[in-house]
């Protein structure tokens, strides 16, 4: 016999470090498989998709919703006008910074409950997952081993690539005033730590 797969999942849960303990949390209103996490100081915000086999996304743009652990509450973000099947996103403390691997990008304001278009990623488009991560009000993010800033005061991206990394993959992981990229080459195994600081 086939199985046929139930609905996706909705369910969660909270983890508290001070009592080493999980607690269920409200069920969200939107089911994701590939999403990116932010805080934003009052809400944890998802943003991503939802995929299914082949990578067939349920949904026509990427998605996302905000939860509130003071009242164990969820709301549904507008719909994006971002792409479903691969996308990034980081909070500048202000805004949610999201881009595709079409290089489009979006911002999301909370207190407006808004979507704002943003200018295009300057790198070529291409399969592949980006990544983002913001300090001091800019977004650091890596698409195949090409690194943009976003400044989030002028709303101006730079492509600040370096050409010996073209290819590889970096992690980024916030640290104080810099982000640290912790990157390695797949073809070789050539593995670097670099560390760059947005503002100088």
């Amino acid at each position: 016999a086939v199985r046929v797969p139930g609905p996706p999942p909705t369910d969660g849960a909270a983890y508290r470090p001070a009592t080493n303990s999980w607690r269920r949390i409200a069920d969200s209103p939107i089911e994701l498989t590939d999403a990116t996490a932010v805080w934003t100081g009052r809400e944890m915000i998802v943003f991503g998709a939802a995929l299914g086999g082949n990578n067939f996304p349920a949904r026509p743009t990427a998605i996302g919703a905000a939860y509130d652990p003071a009242t164990d509450t969820w709301r549904r973000l507008p719909d994006s006008t971002l792409s479903p099947q691969a996308s990034t996103a980081a909070w500048t403390g202000r805004q949610l910074i999201a881009w595709d691997y079409g290089m489009a990008a979006a911002g999301y304001d909370p207190a407006r409950n808004e979507w704002r278009t943003l200018p295009d990623v300057p790198l070529d488009p291409g399969e592949g997952l980006p990544r983002s991560t913001a300090v001091d009000h800019y977004v650091v993010g890596e698409f195949s081993g090409a690194i943009v800033t976003y400044d989030a005061d002028r709303a101006r991206w730079q492509d600040i690539s370096r050409p010996e990394f073209a290819g590889w993959w970096f992690e980024l992981v916030p640290a104080g005033p810099v982000v640290v990229l912790l990157g390695g080459d797949g073809s070789t195994g050539l593995q670097r730590v670099l560390a760059y600081r947005p503002r100088a």
